[in-house]
């Protein structure tokens, strides 16, 4: 005996399959919505062609620097230091926090690089 059963799935047919309740079309009337045509039959879909130009659109700067300081802006380097040492402060609490040393953008700078070269190496 095979575990799979085909007695169980409904033969597909020609007229369109709606599954909606009584009081989802009470709804649809009440809310002016459109009535839905699902329907088992397959249709042609027509895609139109993407015409608009793709991929980045300014210039390509000359060195990998340049392209980092493009996506990683003096702004949000900043940002990112303020709101760690933010962090830090809530952490560790005003005493403890008096002790702490808060980084600096150039630090930040420093440790992004550092990371990247250890994953080109």
């Amino acid at each position: 005996a095979s575990i799979l059963s085909t007695s169980a799935i409904p033969p597909l047919s020609s007229t369109p399959v709606h599954t909606s309740t009584p009081k989802q079309k009470q709804h649809r009337i009440n809310t002016g919505i459109p009535p839905k045509n699902w329907s088992t039959l397959l249709q042609p879909v027509t895609i139109q062609p993407y015409n608009l130009t793709a991929g980045p659109q300014f210039q390509v700067e000359t060195s990998a620097l340049e392209v980092f300081n493009h996506f990683f802006t003096n702004d949000l380097k900043t940002l990112i230091v303020q709101q760690s040492n933010l962090y830090a402060l809530q952490c560790m609490g005003q005493h403890k926090f008096d002790e702490w040393e808060p980084i600096t953008v150039a630090e930040l700078s420093a440790y992004f690089g550092f990371t990247i070269l250890m994953g080109v190496v």
